[in-house]
């Protein structure tokens, strides 16, 4: 039995940031923040980067 998958097709994204940081004096509180936030049938979708702790 052949399976038939529509193609994906790439969603343009309604919200975008790229590299957002936001400091509170000496306190580094965003760093290098990426968020992109997609319209999916109807709703929204959103994609948040994991954090990634370098210590």
């Amino acid at each position: 039995m052949n399976s038939v998958s529509k193609p994906e097709v790439a969603v343009k994204p309604i919200v975008e940031l790229k590299d957002v940081n936001k400091w509170y004096d000496d306190f580094h509180c965003l760093k290098d923040i990426n968020l992109s936030v997609t319209p999916v049938n109807g709703s929204l979708s959103v994609a948040l980067p994991v954090p990634v702790n370098p210590r």
